[in-house]
């Protein structure tokens, strides 16, 4: 139900007037005719029901976000370790390149524990 949501934004959500009667996704009351409900892709919402799916996508938003931030740890010696779980093995490099400023000649790794799956960013200097 939420993979379906996601995929329409929440700023598309539109209201509407009801030409017919219909049902709310959320809460299942009848929306009469002539008034005003809020359709989120092909579902019809309450504006009650609509807030409350709307906080609950918000969230889930937010969730993905602070997954999706990497951490950056500058290498010292010869090893990365994973600042979640602290492993020294089984790292491999799941991505390479140069960092944006060229004058200083940084090479960044992107590494992947095989333990917990946290992708962090390694930069050494050349």
């Amino acid at each position: 139900m939420v993979l379906r949501m996601s995929r329409t934004p929440i700023e598309k959500a539109t209201k509407q007037i009801a030409k017919r009667r219909l049902k709310c996704h959320g809460c299942e009351v009848v929306i009469e005719k002539d008034m005003e409900y809020i359709k989120w892709g092909s579902r019809k919402y309450c504006h009650d029901c609509f807030e409350a799916e709307a906080f609950k996508v918000r969230e889930k938003l937010q969730q993905k976000e602070k997954k999706k931030v990497e951490e950056v740890v500058t290498i010292e010696g010869s090893k990365p370790i994973c600042p979640r779980c602290h492993a020294e093995e089984n790292l491999p490099i799941i991505d390479y390149g140069l960092a944006r400023d060229k004058s200083k000649g940084t090479f960044f790794f992107i590494h992947q524990c095989q333990d917990c799956h946290q992708k962090f960013i390694v930069q050494k200097d050349i």
